[in-house]
């Protein structure tokens, strides 16, 4: 992730520089790793969908309806609708809608991040709404893009302002979208009724003065009374605001990079703490925090929750992370962890998927890997692309 949307400074470089020269000394290195294989492991199988064309393709859901996944990418403004039964995917473009290359940088003048040069929208989130269609936080393009599945139709809604970086989504009981703006440290409330965005400024306050952006990052909503908690990546922040009022309240985690977090049914808020290789479980009703270190390879190294959701019948926690090519399972009644080493997932790390109405696990894997797989390998699959 580093070179996707680093950020240092000079003392922190001179401390790499520190770190590397002491660590690589020319002598060899012995580690021996293992994976914890538990009865769960050993039952389980992991089957994996190649996306045709794919660079970043990020975020994935399920249609509760069909059944089928739907990705989007975030370079290449694709959505790909993948058909678990025939193994088919179609390719749907997103149109431009008046959207420019380099999207809102490029309207801003800013500097186009990531090599997108040639992307218009950087889809990057997505939520089936109420209504059956799809809601995506387009990055780059700074827009909220409204997909029908049924008749592959597309419409866009400007976020506004001073806004940089609608990043991910999810909706209330009301049918109201919210989701996190992370560069310029807002959460939007989006209303499909009427087309309506409000802009909710989050704090200036942070951890960590020396990271620069403050990178409001997951969010979800409180099962208990609705209210609508986000993480702050970089300013090492987790915070609450009232559907209402609107108003906002923040609290500093034992986490450090508290990224997509979700609720459980119980109103516990699991939280990944991507840079200390933990879960934590806050019950948002005591403001207690519980921290369960996740399983290592080997002694000293690390691990890198990213995403977590909540399968709804069992209320287990399912977590991707980026240091292993691994998924895990905790079993909060057992306060244990289940591991499943994942064949050939370079870097697993954007979102897990629990559909509601079938028993299935989607692990959404690096789209560079995807996009360099061998077709040789996947030659069940096959390939549509919509017009």
């Amino acid at each position: 992730m580093l070179s996707y949307s680093g950020n240092s400074n000079e003392q922190t470089l001179a401390a790499y520089v520190e770190l590397l020269s002491n660590g690589f000394d020319g002598e060899p290195y012995t580690v021996e790793q293992n994976h914890e294989l538990a009865p769960e492991t050993l039952r389980a199988k992991i089957t994996e969908w190649k996306l045709p064309e794919a660079q970043i393709g990020h975020d994935t859901e399920v249609h509760p309806e069909d059944g089928r996944f739907y990705t989007v990418d975030g370079v290449t403004d694709e959505i790909y609708v993948t058909d678990p039964v025939s193994n088919e995917t179609e390719i749907v473009p997103v149109p431009a809608m008046d959207v420019p290359l380099g999207g809102k940088f490029a309207v801003m003048g800013l500097p186009i991040p990531i090599g997108m040069t040639e992307s218009r929208h950087g889809l990057h989130s997505l939520q089936h709404g109420p209504d059956g269609r799809f809601y995506i936080t387009s990055a780059l393009g700074g827009t909220i893009t409204v997909f029908d599945p049924e008749s592959r139709s597309f419409e866009d809604h400007p976020v506004g302002g001073d806004t940089l970086w609608p990043h991910t989504i999810r909706f209330d009981e009301q049918g109201i979208a919210w989701f996190t703006i992370a560069i310029s440290n807002q959460v939007g409330r989006f209303d499909p009724a009427t087309g309506e965005t409000t802009v909710i400024d989050l704090p200036e306050t942070t951890n960590r003065p020396d990271a620069g952006f403050m990178f409001p990052y997951g969010i979800d909503v409180s099962p208990i009374d609705g209210s609508i908690w986000y993480s702050r990546l970089w300013a090492r922040k987790i915070g609450r605001i009232d559907p209402e009022t609107l108003a906002v309240e923040e609290f500093d985690p034992p986490a450090s990079g508290p990224r997509r977090l979700r609720f459980d049914a119980r109103g516990n808020l699991w939280i990944p703490a991507f840079g200390d290789g933990a879960l934590v479980r806050l019950d948002t009703q005591t403001m207690q925090y519980t921290t369960y270190d996740m399983p290592r390879l080997s002694p000293g190294e690390s691990e890198a929750p990213y995403a977590v959701a909540v399968d709804p019948r069992r209320q287990e926690v399912w977590i991707t992370a980026n240091m292993s090519d691994r998924l895990f399972r905790f079993l909060p009644g057992e306060e244990r962890f289940v591991t499943y080493p994942c064949a050939d997932a370079r870097h697993v790390h954007a979102r897990v998927l629990l559909p509601r109405r079938r028993p299935r696990l989607l692990a959404l894997e690096s789209p560079a890997a995807g996009a360099r797989r061998d077709r040789r390998r996947h030659g069940h699959d096959s390939l549509r692309r919509s017009r």
